[in-house]
């Protein structure tokens, strides 16, 4: 999951305020090897 974030809604001169946190669902990959056929080694 990633980072909680506050989100705040706000109305002047009405005593209104809300607060929400909001998590976005991610996902860790690994890339471990990535094999090209052909390519020369090296730049």
């Amino acid at each position: 999951r990633g980072r909680k974030v506050i989100v705040g809604k706000f109305r002047s001169k009405k005593r209104y305020r809300r607060r929400v946190g909001h998590r976005q669902p991610l996902s860790r990959v690994r890339v471990d090897r990535i094999d090209v056929e052909g390519a020369s080694r090296g730049a």
